[in-house]
């Protein structure tokens, strides 16, 4: 047995002692033992932890590591992120805009650094350079990044905390790199691709490249014929949402609406893509919240639901006045249609893209041609929403065509809810809408979504343009301000009073127009196409008085619709031209307006000159009495306004595109554009805040120039003087002008004839005496206005006129059509008498002191040499017992109480029959007998013309044998450019002695035959002309020799030499209510237009329209029936001289003188937020039908009309959509904040 086996029974063991040795030996073994474990465990364990402790700082580390390589890549993700939105606000806001690129040192002088032209100074360096390992680091030059990424911060720049990040800015297709596949894709042609990598600060390997695509075919501005955003700008969306309609009240009730929608009318379209349910309809009222009228009832049921959203329209216009056709155009007014009247909207011309982009819904009306798409290009038809064609089937179907073939039309589809649409033989990379989308199938082709227009009139976006124009960098050295006052790179307007504004009645007080009143203003018609006179402002609306407080500028007709064919917009006047006095340098002239709204503390500024409205100079010092100044072209071409603008004009060699930027809207008083020397092609781009609006009726127009006077000056009548003024530079030789104190009296102080110009110095001749002082008001003389016609009732009396003559071939052609007359004075009676119980009423009497011609077309009495004389066409001849005066002495004295006297003192004349005695009687009113005798007009017992076939010397007598009266004369002489002009008269005669410088009888008896050009005119033998109701008128054609393009002066004014009249007396007034230029070949007969309106321009109407203003009819009193019922209440009448025969002369003069027959040329591209009305709607007129009815042209050629045309012809310019003004800095396009395909 073991004696240390402790297990044994204790009284085994030996003795205590023993026990006691033996426990203590076991103790210290064991203790041996157990320090040996604990060390193993000491050891494990700390090994254990060293390991636990280990694997916790490897987890801690890899978490620390990848917290850190986590957060460098959110610090890249956020730098990239940042660096997108720099990239992008520079693209959309900076000076450059979409031509800014990273990298590149721009001083803020395009001139000086050329960034545009790819010369400016790079900030990146290149390979070899000394900066290059200093600016790129190794992982730069590794990924490839070196030398085509700008960094940002510069890392030669002192450092700080701003993110880092590379960027890059690329042109697609020209600026890509080689190979990139976008350079393919056509969705992103001309768009620009933005490459942006962010880094982080700590770890030079942590990036994140992003990249976005910015415009291109979603940024449409400029790249499409006719762009239609109907954008909500508040809501930042095209308003849309569901309805329910109830067709018995045509009501349609919102039940959710997503945006804004405006003022009526407007078009909404109406149903889904998958329903047979499907139209468009005009919204004319809204008769309680959340409830909207429409014009005519589309569905003819009830429908619940209904998905609405705001659309556009475009399309060609039905007739005024004939319905069950198609989109037509009655040039001839016969009442019917033919094949060669019918019309289409070419949306461009046959060999230019006629592409369409729009928010929201289109609808095309009519015949429609969409020539020329082509989908690799980008030219196609993108909607957003769903398409209709609303017209019944007779109408024209749109067509659509492709720039393979663009003779060969395609017909669209009827609507987005067709079989097979877009078309037979059509494809959706051609036409496409959103009918995908909206039915949750984004997936699918037709997925087009709506785009974010640009915003350039509020925010950043206007800020822009002040910057570039108010705040750019002052040409005044010492006046580091001067650009406030329009001496900057760019060129600043400060106008925000010039806008169209009306008395509120509930407000007391003047406001803005809603654009429901501009619109009524502009066609101031109602829907079945007669005048609106509801309101004072439209045309034929009663003015208010020129010095009322409660009325605005064209409420009293002195802006807007100043005369019945002239629409005078306020705001500056911009023109375009070359300056021959300075080596035919492109020019700006900028005449701003001096006119403003009344007030009571300054009742008198409706007339001008208003002094605040004056320039400024560098100073800021009003320079008083000057409204016009001439520019140099911009250095960045911009021009930038407050307010309204006009513009019109054209230059060529400009170094530059010129943009036109108004806060409120532009007007295109005339051609526009502009050319430059190759390879450059710049371009006009006219930018409002509210709409675009082409003006035709300023081809003809009356002048405004207002100044003050420089010094005191004495005038008497009759005595040239010198009369110095503040600007001479808006007034012409020829102009009449007044003159009058600041207060303006109702009286003129003054009246005189502008004889020459010298710089600031005017050479006048006064008509009236009087005295001027220094400051007085210098200006045109308006004319007098008596139920709106312009009138010339005494010598200080003018009808002034600017034309704008159209350069061409034919300008030798030129004529003027007058729509005329004068007021019918009754002096002296013609009696006649026989033996009682004679029967002599076929034999005829003639009397007359002008020419006149018998039944066979024989002449019986010549100008001049018959005056006094009586004729008879039987045999034998009495003679008047008195000599026939000489000269003009004579012919004063021989009066017409002296020629009454003789008359009566004849002795019976026996004829040829036996026994029948004819006496004669006259009997002169009064106060007439002092009246020289030839002041008698025409033969009064003349009632009407020959046919127009008839050679115009000849003029068929209708003649009474009954007492007749007859009338004073009229005489005004017209002036062309201050000198006289013989103006040939009664269409195209060629007789010398219808050549004359008056209209009427010439106050100088000297024979025409020795004497060129004192011949009397032919008009006072016309009996019509001299009419008791002013609204009867003659309408005369008269040729204008030496006639040169460009803008010329014409004034009529009373004759000199009248003799006197006074008391009870009183000389015809002289009346014109219209006046048009017409071409005529004199030859051949042949007519065409006469004038034509080029513009050459790219237009953005944020958020109204591209709009054209119509104009009255030329003629209307001419086209009646033999009741005086107009013709649109009785069609089919033609005879204007009531012969009974409608001949060949009669339906050419139909044409001739019921419109204006000018045409209106559009090249360029546009873009609106509202399309206008083509045809009437509910009680608003179309605005399309409007403008095509009246602006209607043609050409004849050999008697046979051709090429008639409706309206506006419109050509789309490729040059922005192709890239050719990439790199222009003054094509200065606004660009939206929106990027697409963010990867």
């Amino acid at each position: 047995m073991n004696r240390f086996d402790l297990s044994r029974p204790a009284d085994a063991l030996p003795n205590r002692a023993a026990r006691r040795f033996a426990f203590f030996t076991a103790r210290r073994t064991s203790r041996r033992q157990r320090r040996g474990q604990a060390l193993i465990l000491a050891v494990l364990v700390m090994l254990m932890i060293a390991l636990v402790s280990a694997g916790f700082l490897v987890v801690v580390s890899g978490n620390m590591n990848y917290t850190a390589r986590v957060g460098d890549k959110s610090r890249a993700v956020e730098a990239a992120r940042s660096g997108l939105r720099f990239v992008n606000e520079q693209l959309t806001y900076s000076r450059l805009g979409e031509n800014w690129r990273p990298g590149f040192k721009t001083t803020g002088n395009a001139a000086q650094d050329k960034i545009l032209l790819g010369e400016g100074e790079s900030l990146v360096p290149q390979a070899g350079a000394l900066s290059y390992n200093l600016y790129y680091t190794s992982v730069d030059r590794a990924n490839g990044w070196a030398g085509t990424f700008a960094k940002f911060p510069d890392p030669l720049a002192p450092r700080n905390d701003a993110p880092q990040y590379l960027a890059r800015v690329q042109r697609i297709p020209g600026e890509l790199d080689a190979g990139d596949p976008d350079a393919t894709d056509p969705t992103k042609q001309g768009a620009l691709k933005i490459t942006v990598i962010g880094l982080s600060p700590d770890d030079p390997a942590a990036f994140h490249k992003s990249i976005a695509y910015k415009g291109g075919q979603n940024a449409p501005t400029g790249r499409y014929m006719r762009t239609v955003t109907n954008w909500d700008f508040k809501n930042k969306t095209v308003p849309s949402g569901s309805a329910n309609y109830d067709n018995a009240t045509q009501i349609l009730t919102l039940t959710n609406l997503k945006g804004a929608l405006p003022a009526v009318p407007f078009t909404l379209m109406i149903g889904d893509a998958g329903s047979t349910d499907l139209r468009s309809a005009v919204v004319d009222s809204i008769p309680a919240a959340g409830q909207l009228h429409l014009a005519n009832e589309p569905f003819g049921k009830a429908l619940t639901g209904v998905r609405v959203e705001l659309a556009g329209q475009l399309g060609a216009a039905l007739p005024l006045g004939i319905t069950g056709t198609d989109s037509a155009i009655d040039y001839n007014l016969d009442g019917t249609i033919a094949a060669d009247e019918n019309t289409k909207l070419d949306v461009s011309a046959s060999t230019n893209a006629g592409s369409v982009r729009v928010n929201g819904g289109l609808e095309l009306t009519g015949g429609v041609s969409l020539p020329a798409l082509d989908a690799t290009a980008g030219t196609t038809v993108r909607v957003s929403g769903l398409m209709v064609q609303n017209a019944p089937t007779t109408i024209s179907k749109a067509t659509v065509s492709t720039s393979a073939a663009p003779a060969t039309p395609i017909d669209l589809a009827t609507g987005s809810n067709a079989p097979g649409f877009p078309g037979a033989g059509l494809t959706t990379d051609l036409v496409a809408d959103g009918a995908d989308r909206l039915q949750n199938n984004p997936a699918g082709d037709r997925s087009i979504t709506a785009f974010t227009p640009p915003d350039f009139a509020s925010g950043a976006g206007v800020l822009r343009y002040r910057e570039m124009t108010r705040d750019s960098k002052s040409t005044v050295t010492a006046q580091p301000d001067a650009a406030n006052y329009g001496f900057g790179e760019g060129l600043y307007i400060n106008n925000p009073s010039d806008r169209e504004r009306i008395y509120d009645t509930t407000t007391t007080k003047l406001r803005d127009m809603t654009q429901p009143e501009l619109v009524q203003m502009w066609l101031s018609r109602q829907a079945d196409g007669t005048d609106d006179t509801s309101t004072k402002f439209n045309r034929t609306g009663t003015p208010a008085a020129a010095t009322a407080t409660d009325a605005s500028l064209e409420e009293a007709h002195l802006r807007g619709w100043v005369g019945p064919d002239e629409f005078h917009a306020r705001g500056a006047l911009i023109e375009i031209f070359n300056d021959v006095n300075d080596g035919n340098a492109p020019k700006i002239a900028v005449t701003l307006d001096s006119r403003a709204d009344n007030s009571t503390a300054a009742p008198n500024n409706s007339l001008g000159a208003v002094p605040a409205k004056a320039w400024k100079d560098a100073t800021g010092a009003v320079q008083t009495g000057v409204y016009r100044r001439v520019f140099a072209w911009p250095t960045n071409g911009v021009i930038f306004a407050e307010g309204n603008v006009r513009v019109r004009g054209e230059a060529t060699n400009v170094p530059r595109s010129l943009t036109i930027v108004s806060q409120n809207n532009v007007y295109v008083d005339g051609s526009v554009g502009v050319t430059g020397v190759a390879p450059k092609t710049p371009k006009v781009l006219l930018l409002a805040r509210k709409n675009v609006v082409a003006n035709p009726t300023a081809a003809i127009y009356r002048p405004d120039a207002q100044t003050t006077a420089a010094n005191d000056v004495t005038l008497t009548a009759g005595t040239t003087a010198t009369l110095p003024v503040a600007d001479g530079s808006d007034f012409k030789v020829g102009d009449v002008i007044e003159t009058a104190v600041s207060t303006i009296p109702a009286t003129p102080t003054t009246v005189a004839v502008v004889q020459n110009l010298s710089g600031n110095t005017l050479s006048v001749t006064p008509i009236t005496t009087g005295t001027i002082n220094n400051g007085d008001i210098v200006r045109s003389r308006p004319d007098t206005v008596v139920n709106g016609r312009s009138v010339i009732t005494s010598g200080i009396d003018s009808i002034q006129r600017r034309l704008q003559v159209s350069p061409g071939a034919d300008v030798a052609n030129l004529r003027l059509t007058f729509d005329h007359s004068a007021s019918q004075v009754k002096v002296l009676t013609i009696g006649t008498e026989a033996d009682p119980g004679s029967n002599h009423s076929a034999d005829p009497i003639y009397w007359t002191n002008k020419r006149a011609v018998d039944a066979s077309g024989n002449i019986i009495a010549g100008e001049k040499v018959a005056r006094g004389q009586f004729t008879s066409p039987t045999t034998g001849t009495d003679q008047f017992a008195a000599t026939i005066p000489s000269d003009n002495a004579g012919a004063n004295a021989n009066t017409i109480a002296t020629m009454v006297t003789a008359i009566n003192g004849l002795a019976p004349h026996e004829d040829n029959a036996a026994n029948i005695n004819w006496s004669y009687t006259a009997n002169a009113v009064a106060a007439y007998n002092g009246v020289p005798f030839h002041y008698l007009a025409a033969l009064r017992n003349r009632q009407t013309f020959g046919a127009p076939a008839t050679p115009a010397t000849a003029r068929n007598v209708d003649i009474k044998d009954t007492p007749y009266d007859m009338v004073l004369a009229t005489s005004v002489t017209p002036s062309w450019n201050g000198a006289g002009i013989a103006l040939a008269g009664f269409e195209t005669a060629a007789d010398a002695a219808h050549t004359s410088y008056t209209f009427g009888f010439c106050p100088d008896f000297t024979d025409p035959a020795t004497v060129a050009g004192t011949a009397e005119d032919g008009l006072t033998s016309d009996e019509s002309f001299y009419q008791p109701d002013a609204r009867q008128t003659t309408l005369d054609s008269r040729s204008v020799p030496g006639v040169t393009a460009g803008t010329n002066a014409l004034t009529l004014r009373q004759s000199a030499g009248l003799t006197g009249i006074s008391g009870a007396a009183t000389l015809p007034e002289y009346r014109m209510g219209h006046l048009k230029m017409e071409r005529m070949d004199t030859a051949s007969k042949d007519v065409a237009p006469g004038y034509t309106m080029n513009i050459n321009a790219f237009v953005y109407a944020q958020t109204g329209s591209w709009f054209v203003i119509p104009n009255a009819r030329f003629d209307k009193s001419q086209f009646q029936d033999a009741t005086g019922n107009s013709i649109f209440d009785t069609v089919g009448n033609k005879d204007l001289n009531r012969n009974g025969v409608d001949d060949a002369g009669e339906a050419e003069a139909m044409l001739r003188y019921a419109r204006a027959n000018y045409r209106v040329n559009f090249v360029g591209a546009i873009t609106e937020n509202q399309t206008p009305l083509v045809n009437p709607a509910g009680t608003f007129p179309g605005a399309v039908q409007a403008w095509s009815n009246d602006w209607a042209s043609y050409n004849e050629n050999s008697g046979t009309i051709t090429n008639p045309v409706a309206g506006v012809n419109y050509t789309f310019d490729p040059s922005y959509q192709n890239g050719s003004l990439f790199g222009d800095e003054g094509f200065v396009m606004p660009q939206s904040n929106e990027l697409t395909y963010v990867d």
